[in-house]
């Protein structure tokens, strides 16, 4: 899958359930959430 695909496919999850991701994976998320583009600002 390509990343528009992923995006125009995506579903919320209304209660995320156990286990959650940990250690590097976590990290990792953490690190791609950073670079996410934020517009609050416009």
């Amino acid at each position: 899958m390509d990343a528009l695909e992923l995006l125009l496919n995506r579903r919320s999850a209304s209660r995320l359930t156990e286990p959650g991701p940990a250690g590097e994976k976590l990290y990792l998320l953490l690190r791609a959430g950073m670079r996410a583009p934020d517009h609050g600002a416009l």
